[in-house]
């Protein structure tokens, strides 16, 4: 997956962050998950973006990333933005909206 524009919310998953890409760059951090699930027979791809995270889920494996103000699913970190993609854990479905996520995950960190 390639990213590019401003990176003022830390949305665009590479590291170091940039202030702003002007032409696509790939997210590298993405790349192993992806292999992994076109080894496995091909693989589900969902792509959501605001303007303050990103999230992708490839076979039931969720990722996200930005600013961390809760909506990312890392209680862990809130308060420190996620430059690169992070799994979340496996889920069923997810729901997005700009400030908030809601997701129904069978391994999820609780905090």
């Amino acid at each position: 997956m390639y990213s590019c524009g401003s990176n003022e919310n830390f949305v665009l998953g590479i590291n170091p962050a940039p202030e702003k890409l002007l032409s696509p760059k790939l997210i590298t951090s993405l790349i192993v998950p992806v292999e992994q699930a076109n080894a496995n027979g091909g693989f589900y791809l969902s792509i959501q973006c605001s303007a303050t995270h990103s999230m992708m889920c490839i076979n039931h494996r969720l990722f996200t990333w930005g600013m961390n103000e809760g909506q990312l699913g890392h209680p862990v970190d809130y308060g420190t933005p996620v430059v690169v993609p992070k799994e979340v854990g496996s889920f069923i479905a997810f729901s997005f909206a700009p400030a908030h996520a809601l997701l129904p995950c069978s391994n999820f960190e609780s905090g």
